[in-house]
């Protein structure tokens, strides 16, 4: 049986993908795919078996002080998950399993222990940790898979620390997250695994380097039409332009940081009126980098993507080029955008 793993990363479409996969679950199973036992309220996601992996992986080392609340719903183990999702794919005849969890490639440890480490017990090892998790997974697929497949998107750096810091504010991934610190210091806490291609070799060292099927992430994407050409699938427009998990504009983002109260943060109401918004006050090119940390960023990653592009992208869209043309530093939110963010709520 074959194995189509999407591991992310985070921001790179990866809940359109889901939304897709699982609203065409029976048009899959008709054509021997099977993509199911998915958490709906994770964005049609396989976030328990992901958690269930590392919980495995993570056996013997006493890094948490105290463990992620997920873990309490994750009452089955790694194994008794996969048996049951190859279990229900034979009954449906299918010949395919589709993956799918976003925190796979690098980040989900990270994810689950919050920005401010919180219920960690001590700085880990994090080389050792995602060894140790990729060897799990790894052993795992191997004990059901006869023909394993890999899909990552790989986002530009400097895009994937603006939008995961815009993705920290509008859901703080722990209660200890809920007042952030601006962008300058949510950098400096290290929220991101900026350096891809350490991990990438080693997935290539486990799987091999033609089980990766690497795509760069850039804003014309369509991760969607990715993965159905991968399973070999008729390309449906309509999903291009679906967007499941919008982002807030950067007006937004700091209303929401300095002016919502703590209690109010989950409230659902409060985001969706932000997020319309935002959709009627796109960002365009405006950015929270500057240019001395832009440099920087290019001057550290540049290289690296390229060797990436070499080794890994072949027939996939290629890492965007570092390119600063017409964007303009952000400086914060104006009266009269606070204003009318104001009038939301009245």
């Amino acid at each position: 049986m074959k194995v189509l793993i999407h591991m992310g990363n985070y921001k790179t479409g990866s809940s359109a993908i889901q939304d897709y996969l699982y609203a065409h679950g029976e048009e899959l199973v008709r054509r021997g795919i099977y993509y199911g036992q998915v958490e709906k309220h994770l964005y049609q996601s396989h976030a328990y078996l992901a958690c269930a992996v590392l919980k495995k992986a993570l056996e013997g080392e006493e890094i948490w002080a105290s463990e992620p609340e997920i873990f309490a719903y994750v009452d089955k183990s790694a194994e008794q998950l996969m048996e049951e999702m190859v279990s229900q794919a034979k009954s449906k005849n299918c010949h395919t399993v589709v993956i799918s969890q976003e925190g796979l490639f690098c980040e989900l440890l990270r994810t689950l222990s919050g920005l401010r480490k919180s219920n960690l017990k001590e700085a880990y090892d994090e080389e050792k940790m995602l060894h140790l998790f990729h060897d799990t997974l790894h052993h795992l697929l191997n004990r059901y898979f006869t023909d394993i497949q890999i899909l990552i998107f790989l986002r530009r750096q400097d895009e994937y620390l603006e939008s995961q810091y815009k993705q920290c504010i509008k859901w703080p991934w722990k209660e200890q997250d809920l007042r952030p610190a601006g962008f300058y210091e949510f950098v400096k806490l290290n929220p991101v695994r900026l350096h891809y291609k350490p991990v990438l070799d080693y997935l290539a060292q486990l799987y091999g380097v033609d089980a990766l099927c690497v795509c760069g992430y850039g804003k014309d994407t369509s991760s969607v039409l990715v993965i159905q050409k991968l399973l070999c699938l008729e390309h449906n427009e309509e999903q291009d332009d679906k967007i499941v998990n919008p982002s807030l504009n950067l007006d937004a983002t700091e209303f929401r940081r300095k002016y919502v109260k703590i209690e109010a943060v989950y409230n659902e109401e409060m985001l969706q009126a932000l997020l319309e918004y935002s959709k009627k006050h796109p960002d365009g090119q405006l950015t929270y980098i500057d240019d001395k940390m832009w440099q920087r960023l290019k001057e550290t990653y540049e290289e690296e993507n390229r060797q990436i592009a070499m080794q890994y992208i072949r027939g996939y869209e290629q890492i965007p080029d570092f390119k600063r043309e017409g964007t303009t530093l952000y400086k914060g939110l104006l009266v009269e955008q606070l204003e009318e963010i104001f009038a939301l709520f009245r």
